[in-house]
């Protein structure tokens, strides 16, 4: 038994590693606004099927900035649609969950501190800082990949769409929010390696 059950793992092992791909990297950010600053780190794997393509990944997104902390995981589908080269264009389908915490927070046009802000919901007004929330999201976001090697590649998403609901804590609604953006310059910039 023990015989036939590695076999069927080396088998296994054989048909997805023949043509298979897969890769880790991912992304850092520092940006900053208004003598705030914030840094994101995004871990990042994935998986090409048979060199085609379709490929399957996900991102571990971390955000801190002053004030707020962010965690967020968002698994996707990936369909590379061209390819000339070095280049290859693709489109991202992503189910993305987050969760952030608020504490105290500098207000945007002074230096003072705020514990509370509201957001409103269907009229009524919910705290926002000193409290969480919870976010759901699904996206289409274009990207493009430029290889540097055979192993090493730089990889870019541009804007996309998306439509994200938010559950904030205490709140009885749920905030919808529909995005659509086209980034004039990268989105995210992320170096990855090809095992």
């Amino acid at each position: 038994m023990k015989k036939l059950l590695l076999s069927a793992i080396i088998a296994i092992s054989a048909v997805f590693s023949a043509n298979a791909q897969f890769w880790a990297g991912g992304s850092f950010s520092l940006n900053s606004y208004d003598k705030s600053v914030s840094v994101g780190i995004a871990p990042e794997v994935g998986y090409t099927f048979n060199g085609g393509p379709w490929s399957v990944g996900a991102l571990l997104d971390l955000d801190f900035a002053e004030g707020r902390t962010g965690i967020g995981l968002s698994p996707y589908a990936r369909y590379t649609f061209w390819k000339s080269g070095i280049a290859s264009l693709f489109v991202d389908g992503i189910v993305g969950l987050n969760y952030t915490t608020y504490g105290k927070s500098r207000h945007d046009s002074a230096d003072v501190y705020i514990e509370e802000a509201v957001v409103e919901i269907s009229g009524d007004y919910y705290p926002v800082y000193g409290g969480t929330h919870f976010t759901f999201g699904l996206a289409a976001r274009p990207g493009l990949a430029i290889s540097l090697s055979d192993k090493l590649s730089l990889v870019t998403r541009l804007g996309g769409i998306g439509l994200n609901l938010t559950k904030y804590k205490g709140a009885d609604g749920v905030d919808v929010g529909f995005d659509f953006g086209v980034n004039g310059g990268i989105g995210n910039l992320g170096l990855f390696y090809t095992f």
